[in-house]
């Protein structure tokens, strides 16, 4: 049942289906894709250890939240020229 639950917020949300695909796509060593490692670094640190969730499904929708709200629209990546991934988007449609 959750892994069920699991696939539906899945398909439906772009960001959790890219970071998913990114992280499981090769197995290795942490060095062969720094940037899902960075992700999963920022996720630990501004997230879940500053956080108390009493289930799963609550750490499911508060880590869905980071990254929705926080790390896509208000967090700036220096990656990426110092924009939001969601600037960084539209600028580069804008290109299109």
């Amino acid at each position: 049942m959750i892994s069920e639950m699991l696939q539906q917020h899945i398909d439906r949300s772009e960001v959790i289906d890219t970071v998913f695909t990114a992280l499981v796509s090769k197995l290795g060593e942490p060095t062969q894709n720094g940037y899902a490692e960075r992700l999963m670094r920022t996720i630990k640190e501004e997230e879940v250890d500053l956080s108390g969730y009493r289930n799963f499904m609550e750490a499911y929708v508060q880590i869905k939240t980071f990254l929705e709200d926080v790390s896509m629209r208000k967090r700036i990546h220096s990656s990426i020229e110092y924009l939001t991934p969601i600037e960084f988007k539209n600028e580069w449609k804008d290109k299109q």
